[in-house]
């Protein structure tokens, strides 16, 4: 650090004023023949009067090398505030007048240097201001997870008739019980009790409206209701291209392939008839196709059964193979006998062998399997359950191949439920193992932002794969806002965009000046899910507070002012003395 507070380049401009007085007065007195003793004692004055006067100028320092000090800082949900430290606290935290208030946390590095041990309370700091306190060695006294949400996920986009599922948990203020609901457009959906000790929970509904919405998640605690909202779209179906193979006619296809037509998807069945017959049958379909395998690079799903896949000679399995490595799903439905050796196309399938009499695998529903099953699938990190009762029994899973799934369903007798008149239990089962195995299509994601509050210093930020110059966000007052890159990332396909929303609700954004390609924005209110965000400002809080500067490195150099009453005193006494000295002479 420099050791004056005058500029560096007026230093050296007046030092080199100083400089040039003192030259000239030694020559003039040079000239005028003094003895060499009177010349050196007055150019000696001189030149201690020039540097004293210049030293008046210039404000000299002086380092000196000290232990760093401690100091606390208040965030929200502060606790009791100590005397016997400095006090700080942000514009937004109201506290008492005791506290020095800081405009940001950047101030404190900024204007308190002596500072290396910081104390924070309350729930702690944004993530995006630890880089401000890279110096420090931070400690988080609130030491407690907050209560309320922890976190929570769910899928924002999903199409006509899936699953709308919202995960997550919930930690309560007390030991009472703790209710929530899930709401949609079309009502209450779901709702779940938790406890202290069963703090998960899952909400799921299946939205039939299209469009974009605003659910609720409910929350009774003790005698206090809360409303969260929960943004999500609902795209109309797009129709599946499922290609069907089977050994022989059966019941449980033949109803599958009528229930598949009938919500629109295009369907292509071949039947055998004899060893080397078969029947081909197209729902939906108006070109006739000449085999099965030449449309798999266009299929999402294949369903056969056991006979028929033992059938495919090398070149259909390789050809099989191939396309679930590219994203084709496979579903077989197996006979019994598949059990015994429990492979598909080289992967083996853990089994349960535990019969189960009567199965429920829907909890809504009051339809159960008519048919005994003599086993379920065996829970491990390879198989991905799809279809499970409230027992955690799986019937229907997936193994992930490549890009691709391959889905076995041990019941292969759902048809008697539309038989029963248990037609909804029917689509919500076809449509889950549907969803679940199919070709993976991509899902535009709703990005979410909260609008800040007045007080907030960081803007909010959207990412998204366009290396556009602007985005522009149009809101649903029909205002547009254009923002720019913050050109903070090292994929230069994808852009981060920082801004400052002026309005809660839906938007678009699109890049340029073309409107025809939006994309979907939901801006949240200031205060929506608080809890959630504290909670995750406290993990991240807590791991800061781990890798922060070690307290035996806190030690650190500062710049003392000298009094410039000393120099004052030696201007005097130096320029008096040269003036006394030339009067007496």
């Amino acid at each position: 650090m420099y050791w004056s507070q005058f500029p560096l380049r007026e230093t050296l401009i007046t030092g080199s004023i100083a400089g040039i007085i003192w030259i000239i007065y030694t020559l003039l007195s040079f000239r005028k023949g003094l003895p060499v003793r009177v010349l050196a004692f007055r150019s000696g004055l001189l030149a201690i009067s020039l540097l004293s006067l210049c030293l008046l100028i210039w404000k000299p320092q002086y380092p000196i090398r000290q232990t760093a000090g401690e100091a606390l800082l208040l965030t929200e949900n502060m606790t009791e505030i100590p005397d016997s430290i400095p006090v700080f606290a942000l514009d937004k935290v109201e506290t008492s007048a005791k506290v020095r208030k800081l405009h940001d946390i950047a101030a404190l590095a900024r204007n308190f240097p002596e500072i290396g041990q910081l104390y924070v309370a309350g729930y702690g700091l944004e993530p995006e201001q630890f880089q401000h306190l890279k110096h420090l060695q931070v400690s988080f006294i609130e030491k407690n997870q907050p209560t309320g949400f922890q976190w929570l996920a769910y899928d924002h986009h999903i199409e006509e008739g899936e699953k709308l599922q919202v995960s997550g948990t919930f930690k309560p203020i007390s030991k009472d019980t703790i209710k929530l609901w899930l709401e949609t457009a079309e009502g209450i959906q779901d709702s779940v009790l938790l406890t202290a000790s069963n703090q998960h929970f899952i909400l799921q509904a299946r939205p039939q409206l299209t469009g974009n919405f605003i659910g609720t998640i409910r929350i009774k605690q003790n005698r206090t209701i809360r409303n969260e909202p929960l943004p999500y779209t609902v795209a109309s179906k797009k129709p599946l291209r499922v290609l069907i193979l089977q050994d022989f006619p059966a019941f449980e296809i033949n109803y599958l392939k009528s229930w598949l037509a009938r919500q629109k998807h295009q369907v292509q069945v071949r039947t055998r008839i004899s060893q080397e017959k078969f029947n081909n049958q197209l729902l939906n379909l108006a070109t006739p196709q000449t085999s099965i395998f030449q449309t798999l690079e266009k299929a999402d799903l294949l369903i056969t059964d056991e006979g028929s896949l033992k059938q495919l000679s090398v070149t259909e399995r390789n050809q099989l193979k191939k396309a679930i490595n590219q994203g084709l799903g496979l579903l077989l439905l197996p006979e019994e006998s598949w059990l015994q050796k429990k492979e598909v196309l080289g992967h083996r399938i853990p089994i349960n062998f535990s019969e189960i009499k009567q199965f429920q695998p829907l909890e809504n529903s009051s339809a159960g399997m008519t048919e005994k099953l003599p086993a379920t699938f065996a829970k491990n990190s390879y198989v991905v359950p799809i279809i499970q009762s409230y027992k955690q029994e799986v019937i229907t899973a997936f193994v992930p191949e490549g890009k691709g799934r391959i889905g076995v369903q041990l019941a292969t007798a759902t048809f008697p439920w539309l038989l029963n008149g248990e037609d909804k239990s029917y689509n919500d089962f076809w449509t889950e193992v549907l969803q679940a195995v199919s070709r993976r299509k991509e899902k535009k994601e709703i990005q979410l932002v909260n609008l800040p509050l007045l007080w907030q210093q960081n803007l909010s930020k959207i990412t998204v794969a366009d290396s556009s110059q602007t985005m522009n966000i149009r809101y649903s007052s029909g205002t547009t806002q254009v923002i720019y890159p913050k050109n903070e990332l090292p994929d230069l396909s994808v852009a981060s965009y920082a801004f400052r929303p002026t309005v809660s609700g839906w938007a678009d954004f699109y890049s340029g000046g073309d409107s025809s390609q939006t994309e979907k924005l939901y801006i949240l209110p200031s205060e929506a899910w608080k809890d959630l965000k504290q909670a995750e400002w406290w993990r991240k809080n807590q791991l800061y507070e781990k890798k922060s500067v070690p307290a035996s490195k806190q030690t650190f150099t500062t710049f003392r002012d000298i009094p410039l009453l000393w120099f004052m005193l030696l201007f005097l006494v130096s320029a008096g003395g040269l003036w006394w000295h030339e009067r007496v002479a």
